[in-house]
């Protein structure tokens, strides 16, 4: 079989599956680079379904200066394609099976913290002055960090989607395309409502986070990208640098790990993790505050005893 028609048959089967578009998209980027490496080479028939020429692929990525997290990228979607082949019966065995995974050193990811958090909202203009649009970026701000959404999640919501008397957030479909709820704090019913007093007029009333269109109206639905420049120029008058929509996130995540004890497993839950493991793999090295406390508690009561 051609490579190429591998991956095309694989992209279907996964669209079929009703994978997102970003999903899709890191599948096709990152096997479609390993179409180029074989081409390049000569590779001929079905030679590039060998453990060596994988190898030599990941080394060749290796040596362009690429990082350990995008070497990995490119051996996990070359991981599930083969894997998909293996299923399909359109290969005796997957070649990746007998390749070592690449190391990945994970380092801190860059987070928010609560005092950060607390400035950037406070330099948001609240009260009687406040515009619509200071109100609705009090609210995402408020709900990245108290919720650890992401992004899409966040924009993707409807006033329909949140139970104020009960404090919660249905998202409806997060990714992996599964539903979950998510509390949030009292002080959000309160931005909620002043967000909603002020919005403007429009003709989709269900629908949340509009755009500004420059005169004091909207003109249409809030893109992750509008997120990513407000965010910016708030973090720039807070006099703070600046924090993407996933720093909120991971900034929530470690919030309440370390400072409100939250256990892992509720933790996965929350931010929609697939498994308890995932959480762990990607949260466990910065529990640290979590850690010290109980290994305090523990030394505090053998000391007693003695």
């Amino acid at each position: 079989m051609l490579l190429e028609t591998a991956l095309s048959q694989f992209l279907t089967a996964r669209k079929a599956e009703g994978r997102s578009p970003r999903t899709l998209e890191f599948y096709e980027e990152n096997t479609r680079r390993f179409i180029d490496y074989v081409s390049a080479a000569g590779t001929q028939g079905s030679a590039w379904a060998r453990a060596t020429v994988i190898e030599e692929y990941l080394s060749h990525e290796r040596a362009r200066g690429l990082s350990e997290r995008t070497v990995l990228a490119r051996y996990q979607a070359l991981r599930a394609l083969f894997n998909w082949l293996k299923q399909r019966g359109m290969v005796d065995s997957s070649p990746v099976d007998s390749v070592q995974e690449p190391a990945y050193r994970r380092t801190q990811p860059l987070k928010i913290g609560r005092e950060q958090y607390l400035k950037l909202k406070e330099a948001i203009p609240d009260g009687p002055l406040a515009s619509w649009i200071d109100h609705r970026d009090r609210l995402i701000v408020s709900l990245l960090f108290w919720t650890g959404l992401r992004i899409g999640e966040l924009l993707a919501l409807r006033f329909s989607d949140i139970d104020g008397h009960a404090r919660l957030i249905r998202v409806a479909l997060g990714k992996g395309r599964k539903g979950r709820l998510v509390p949030f704090p009292h002080e959000i019913n309160a931005i909620i409502e002043r967000y909603s007093e002020t919005r403007p007029p429009w003709p989709y009333p269900e629908e949340i986070f509009l755009s500004n269109n420059g005169g004091g109206g909207a003109r249409g639905l809030l893109q992750p990208q509008g997120v990513r420049q407000m965010l910016k120029r708030r973090c720039n008058s807070a006099a703070l640098p600046y924090f993407n929509p996933h720093s909120f996130r991971h900034g929530f995540a470690v919030e309440m790990l370390n400072g409100g004890g939250l256990e892992m497993g509720i933790l996965s839950k929350l931010l929609g993790h697939s498994s308890v493991k995932m959480t762990q793999h990607v949260y466990a090295d910065w529990e640290t505050a979590a850690l010290r406390r109980a290994y305090d508690q523990a030394e505090e009561a053998i000391s007693s005893e003695l």
